[in-house]
């Protein structure tokens, strides 16, 4: 199968990573790169074609798929926009604003037929991955609790992000990110309650610290936390996800980005024999045991199963189920917080 060639909308930081992810690629070519600031286009290969309006890249015959990586308030439109050209499309998250933005992008994808999916990057962090091994792997037994924090000395958010008309804010940001994770720990479960804490701690135009709480059926329980002032005073660690989740085994804690540390935490005897007495002791030692985390697997799999599904061969890996279910959370996740209630999920 030849490269297949990509036109990237929005050439901020989002657009320059998927240039350097796509360009290290055998399977495809940038071809066109699009930005309403032409100065973002001063560093740009002379081989790639450069424009200052989106609907130049969608009516470029050398471009096969539109990268969507503008601010988070235009996705609707340049997605409707790209379909109607007869262009498929990869959104960067989040797809929408809203549920009824989403909606409309998938009846102009379907009437135009042209593919869609969201290019969600951080299910390719190495600590999700290696969450989702452990879950697989029955260590911690039947998990009852799981919880992924990110702590941000950012203060201020920059640029668009700063701004709600651009659609911007912590739980638009990263938030929808980590909600896709969670979903993708829990698959197929429903989730029964959500209830929400956003606020705007020093960004008063936009929520700059969230906690959402999900209830899944089951009696399973996730949570999630956000924010731009969640310090730590370790060195190289004022950007870094933290995961933790608990079992009827055991637990299991995964910190970092790149640099993985953490530790099988598992139950021994001791501690689940229901028959022991109250005066029977033991060591902290002789309750526990440790075990090292299992690997992470491909980091770089979206883009293989891109080019694969692209071809026929398999399945695209975001589904539009999975987008529908994530966005109807953030609804309800801003329902939550603006009735300081639970909220069930539509």
């Amino acid at each position: 199968m030849n490269r297949i060639k990509i036109g990237i909308v929005g050439y901020g930081d989002r657009g320059q990573h998927l240039m350097e992810k796509l360009r290290r690629s055998s399977h495809y070519v940038v071809t066109a790169v699009c930005d309403i600031d032409i100065r973002k286009l001063k560093n740009i290969p002379s081989e790639i074609t450069e424009y200052s309006l989106p609907d130049k890249v969608f009516a470029d015959e050398d471009v096969d798929v539109v990268f969507i990586a503008a601010n988070n308030s235009a996705h609707k439109e340049l997605a409707v926009r790209a379909a109607e050209a007869g262009k498929d499309i990869i959104c960067a998250t989040p797809a929408a604003l809203s549920l009824d933005d989403l909606n409309e992008m998938l009846a102009a994808v379907d009437e135009c037929g042209v593919n869609f999916t969201v290019y969600h990057r951080h299910r390719l962090d190495k600590g999700f991955q290696i969450m989702q091994n452990v879950r697989d792997s029955d260590k911690l037994g039947q998990i009852y609790l799981i919880k992924s924090s990110m702590n941000m000395a950012v203060g201020y958010l920059q640029d668009w992000h700063r701004f709600a008309s651009e659609g911007g804010g912590v739980l638009m940001d990263l938030g929808v990110t980590m909600l896709d994770q969670m979903m993708c720990l829990m698959p197929g479960a429903k989730v029964t309650g959500v209830y929400a804490d956003l606020r705007s701690v020093v960004n008063k135009e936009v929520d700059d610290y969230c906690r959402i709480i999900l209830q899944f059926e089951g009696g399973i329980s996730a949570e999630i936390e956000l924010g731009t002032l969640l310090l730590s005073d370790k060195e190289d660690k004022w950007f870094e996800h933290h995961w933790y989740a608990a079992g009827t085994k055991g637990c299991v804690y995964v910190d970092g980005n790149e640099e993985i540390e953490g530790k099988l935490v598992l139950a021994s005897e001791w501690l689940t024999d229901r028959k022991r007495t109250v005066s029977d002791h033991s060591s902290v030692r002789e309750r526990m045991y440790t075990e090292e985390l299992p690997e992470a697997g491909e980091s770089e799999y979206f883009f293989e199963n891109y080019w694969k599904a692209y071809d026929g061969q398999e399945e695209f890996q975001v589904t539009t189920a999975e987008i529908l279910r994530v966005q109807k959370i953030v609804e309800a996740v801003r329902m939550s917080a603006a009735t300081n209630t639970v909220v069930k999920p539509n």
